[in-house]
């Protein structure tokens, strides 16, 4: 039976397509959704015909169940030769897909990269044609956000997107992909909040001090976490302390959350394309060098952590900071992100009894969430 998460990666060193593993887990139902948490495992398959094991009782089926084990049952006869005893296996619809054949050429971001390469081309006839005053690199991120990130709050940030480009793009036939599969953890990814993200890194670079934040940081895991903060405080009657709800939230594969495990991805990728960009790489080169079998995407959260923060105590305070700075731009993100009443804001909160500890003990989680996925690598 193919092992769950079975996936097929190009290898962009000599152009060939090259086997690759994305690692589930089998197990009883404990034990798949402990080994999910702690190693991001992509599908589960469920011992679960063993009801009298303990590692059953009492346990739901873990968030990324795809096979699960439901009864034995014996004396098959196989082709009349001797019967033998097999496993209903119950498939979820929708989950770990498996593979038709061992030796077709599939990769799971192959499409995505030849996509990006063409439309970066594209940006490059557009500049030699329409004198853009913008990279071509920088077209391609904006056609990839136009369709869900270019509103008003966007627009305060990166300002207005070359439409001329969009609708040259859209005259030669490309359309706005919104999602790929990562080739390193299985799951599909955000492509829209991928190149946002990325886009906003790429205009406004990194803070010198790195547990400063800026307005790129907001197109990213800044904003993010003001949504997540939304949730938290939503949740404040079961979760009462912060630490223990980006625990249970944060960045968990299988967990529903403005904050998801993709989403984490999407933020570390789009920050490190943006840095390869800045770089001097252009974009065809920057995500085909992430999304190659072997690729750079392997080490992401490591590099993420190490290139944006550095240091745990960088990223606590950068994540205090994110949430409690006072800026107009700010501001405007907090109104957008934290679709709360103005006293349950961050900067409310300090000013309650106990509430500095408590918005402390919310980064400090989502600063162990980083490091988790970094112990990881």
């Amino acid at each position: 039976m193919t092992p769950p998460g079975r996936e097929r990666a190009f290898d962009d060193r000599n152009g060939a397509v090259s086997a690759a593993y994305v690692h589930g887990v089998y197990g009883s139902r404990n034990v798949c959704i402990n080994v999910t948490n702690k190693t991001y495992a992509r599908y589960s398959f469920v011992s679960g015909m063993s009801w009298g094991f303990s590692e059953n009782l009492g346990f739901p089926l873990p968030a990324n169940w795809a096979f699960n084990q439901i009864k034995e049952t014996s004396n098959i006869p196989i082709g009349g030769s001797t019967p033998i005893d097999l496993d209903n296996t119950v498939w979820r619809p929708d989950s770990d897909p498996g593979i038709s054949s061992l030796n077709r050429n599939a990769s799971p971001a192959g499409d995505f990269i030849t996509f990006i390469s063409g439309l970066h081309l594209a940006a490059m006839d557009y500049k030699a044609s329409h004198g853009s005053a913008r990279d071509a690199s920088k077209l391609v991120m904006e056609f990839m956000r136009s369709r869900t990130y270019d509103n008003v709050q966007w627009r305060a940030i990166l300002g207005n997107i070359d439409h001329g480009f969009i609708s040259y793009a859209k005259s030669k036939g490309f359309k706005v992909v919104e999602e790929f599969t990562d080739p390193v953890s299985g799951y599909r990814i955000g492509a829209e909040h991928l190149f946002a993200t990325a886009d906003g890194h790429y205009v406004i670079a990194r803070p010198s001090n790195q547990m400063s934040v800026n307005e790129g940081d907001i197109t990213g895991w800044g904003g993010d976490l003001m949504a997540f903060y939304t949730d938290w405080r939503d949740s404040e009657e079961k979760y009462a302390s912060g630490k223990e709800f980006c625990n249970a939230k944060l960045a968990k594969p299988g967990v529903s959350s403005s904050f998801g495990f993709t989403d984490l991805i999407e933020d570390a990728d789009g920050y490190l394309i943006a840095r390869a960009i800045r770089n001097g790489k252009d974009i065809a080169t920057a995500v085909r060098e992430r999304y190659s079998n072997g690729g750079t995407a392997l080490n992401r959260f490591t590099n993420y952590f190490q290139q944006r923060w550095g240091t745990a105590s960088n990223c606590k305070q950068s994540a205090w900071n994110v949430l409690t700075v006072t800026d107009p731009i700010f501001d405007i993100a907090r109104s957008y992100f934290i679709t709360l009443n103005l006293a349950m804001y961050p900067n409310a909160l300090i000013n309650m009894p106990g509430g500095s500890d408590k918005l402390d003990s919310f980064v400090q989680g989502y600063t162990d969430a980083i490091l988790a996925r970094v112990g990881a690598e």
